[in-house]
């Protein structure tokens, strides 16, 4: 039963990183925000952005600032 759960967990993970990926390429903030706890604390470049608000904030900037992005989800360890 532990092994089985884990397998899942590393594809919960797994599918967790290519969902984040769409949702930054097609700009979808609300999948964003659904991705952070309501509480999160979330480093960034610009410093810490706490609360699914202030990380959406922080993504609507930071990707004005970008034409089109395609990200690629390679492996997780």
């Amino acid at each position: 039963e532990e092994r089985v759960r884990r397998l899942e967990d590393r594809a919960e993970l797994g599918e967790l990183v290519a969902r984040y990926a769409i949702a930054v390429d097609d700009r979808d903030f609300d999948c964003i925000s659904d991705m952070f706890a309501s509480d999160c604390r979330f480093d960034n470049v610009l410093g810490v952005a706490r609360g699914r608000a202030r990380v959406v904030e922080y993504y609507r900037a930071r990707l004005g600032e970008f034409g089109p992005t395609y990200h690629v989800p390679h492996m997780q360890t």
